[in-house]
């Protein structure tokens, strides 16, 4: 019986392991570029302009950060959205505090016992009667 030589113990060898490749990353590698939109919302709110087109910006600013992946950007949009809110907030606490506790009456007159303005000074204070010649 003729048999075959015996294989080559380095042919049975199995080839290096080599990790399967990593997955595509969902986001683009950013690009060091931060997001002008969250930039203007950020100084629109700290500027006071809690206006829609302050809320705009951040909104837009983190729907493009976030689609980027820029960290940056997406902090800024969030951090200017939450100027915007407190701003917001300010002006509708100073407007019920304004309506739930008004000055005038419905005629326009003030109340409530004080003097506004110099219109009619009182005893002691400042203004001081001038004679006019």
């Amino acid at each position: 019986m003729n048999q075959p030589p015996p294989p080559d113990p380095s042919a049975l060898r199995w080839p290096p392991y080599s990790p399967p490749p990593a997955p595509p990353s969902p986001h683009p590698p950013w690009n060091g570029k931060t997001n002008g939109f969250s930039i203007a919302c950020l100084s629109l709110a700290l500027l006071g302009c809690a206006g829609p087109v302050s809320i705009t910006f951040g909104v837009i600013g983190l729907l493009q950060s976030r689609r980027n992946g820029d960290r940056r950007g997406r902090f800024y949009a969030i951090a200017g959205l939450a100027v915007c809110a407190l701003w917001l907030l300010a002006i509708a606490v100073a407007i019920a505090v304004s309506v739930a506790n008004p000055d005038r009456d419905a005629a326009g007159a003030a109340r409530g016992g004080h003097v506004t303005g110099i219109d009619a000074p009182r005893a002691g204070g400042w203004a001081v009667s001038v004679p006019v010649s």
